[in-house]
């Protein structure tokens, strides 16, 4: 594997594993993999979306990304952060009831967005006193 920090100047179109390598270094990123291979970002598009092996490549590097950030979040839920598991009830709860239109428990009412800046004094997500002690 090439090293990433090289920049590289290239005249003409690399080789497939040389783009590939460079896509994979950086994480799917065009701007930056145009930068560390030398060529404006607007060619390596050309050459991502014309190949299918690189727009392969490139989709991967991506899904990659989002597995890492996916298994943050399951960690975050595990630990007892509210807001992850707000946050994971209304993108991967809603065939449960939990919706998206800012309410957690979709049109039947709820806690309110749990995103909403909470003012001090108050408790998060629209709860309320009695919320807390049943």
């Amino acid at each position: 594997m090439t090293d990433p920090i090289q920049l590289r100047r290239y005249r003409k179109r690399p080789s497939n594993a040389i783009l590939v390598e460079a896509l994979r270094a950086h994480r799917g990123v065009l701007a930056s993999t145009a930068r560390h291979l030398g060529v404006s970002r607007q060619q390596l598009r050309v050459w991502v979306q014309s190949d299918p092996e690189l727009s392969y490549a490139k989709e991967a590097a991506i899904e990659e990304l989002v597995d890492v950030a996916e298994g943050n979040l399951w960690k975050a839920v595990e630990d007892g952060d509210l807001r992850a598991s707000m946050f994971a009830l209304r993108t991967l709860g809603s065939n449960r009831g939990f919706g998206t239109n800012g309410n957690v428990f979709g049109n039947q009412g709820g806690y309110g967005d749990p995103f909403a800046p909470v003012k001090p004094g108050e408790l998060p997500f629209g709860l309320t006193e009695a919320d807390m002690k049943a």
